[in-house]
């Protein structure tokens, strides 16, 4: 029998590891649920909700490798959908000009599932095809390579998050802001309904003379 080829091995290797738990056992990817507002959209005339939860990497993503977030509903059935990233763009090249005028390039994470943003899709449809319409509880896990329907699957790579349906939170027609994100620029020109709350001014009332 012929060995692999070197290429071919490491290639074995790296998957292998990159679904394995870090040397304490923890999971690949810690993930909890920070409170945010709920991102509700119209797709297609059906109603979406859109869960940010708030993840840690202890060992790091594998570059250009494709993750799915997986619903595991308590009927047996699953809901997956693919991790929304440029998976050959997700650096970005960044200069950096360091005391003594020396200039140094960096890469920089760009993708915000790295940087431990998990954005946890459910549509209205999934939970009402699944015995969730009046209320209930599922499971949140992300896998790796493909989707899973169940959470001690070989793929999945992070923690078991129970999400209990309604959340009773409120929405928001734009994804909320998390700690992975830049503040936005100062001279940024607010969105409608993102203003500040001015005083309103009533109306002046006729001359009691007239």
């Amino acid at each position: 029998m012929r060995p692999l080829a070197p290429s071919l091995t490491l290639a074995l290797l790296l998957g292998f590891t990159a679904t394995a738990p870090a040397a304490d056992g923890r999971p690949q990817l810690e993930m909890h649920d920070p409170g945010l507002p709920l991102w509700e959209t119209r797709p297609l005339d059906r109603r979406v909700w859109v869960l940010t939860l708030d993840g840690k990497w202890n060992s790091a993503p594998v570059p250009h490798r494709a993750y799915y977030v997986n619903l595991l509903f308590p009927n047996g059935r699953s809901y997956s959908h693919r991790v929304d990233e440029d998976l050959k763009n997700h650096q970005q090249v960044r200069m950096e000009v360091l005391p003594g005028g020396r200039v140094e390039y960096r890469r920089v994470e760009r993708s915000p599932f790295r940087l431990g943003d998990v954005q946890v899709v459910i549509p209205e449809h999934q939970l009402l095809r699944n015995g969730l319409g009046k209320g209930g509880t599922f499971k949140v896990v992300v896998s790796a390579r493909r989707p899973v329907t169940r959470a001690t699957a070989e793929e999945v790579v992070s923690n078991v998050v129970d999400v209990q349906w309604p959340m009773g939170r409120p929405t928001t027609g734009r994804p909320p802001r998390t700690r992975h994100q830049e503040p936005p620029p100062v001279d940024r020109f607010p969105l409608p309904g993102e203003g500040p709350d001015y005083e309103t001014i009533p109306a002046p009332k006729p001359d009691e003379a007239e």
